[in-house]
């Protein structure tokens, strides 16, 4: 997660400041924003197509739910690859 990284870490050539030189802090505010994404992604899965009047529309609201979920995941799992290769 590249907006995150205020832990140590270094690579051979980049050195990266260190803002929080506790693994342990770091590792609160990953499980923190790991559950509070849980959390908000599974009130929108849940709620988001009982915002629709009928049943068909709420069908279809979930399977666009579910599409983009899975396409959102296979985005980050390729971008991952890319960015592994580029550092």
């Amino acid at each position: 997660n590249l907006n995150f990284r205020i832990g140590d870490f270094a690579y051979d050539f980049f050195v990266f400041q260190v803002y929080i030189p506790s693994d342990t802090a770091y590792l609160i505010f990953m499980v923190v924003f790991t559950m509070s994404n849980e959390y908000i992604g599974s009130i929108a899965m849940m709620y988001g197509p009982k915002l629709l009047p009928n049943g068909v529309d709420q069908g279809r609201a979930a399977s666009f739910l579910v599409s983009f979920l899975v396409l959102g995941l296979a985005v980050g799992a390729a971008m991952s690859g890319l960015i592994v290769q580029l550092l």
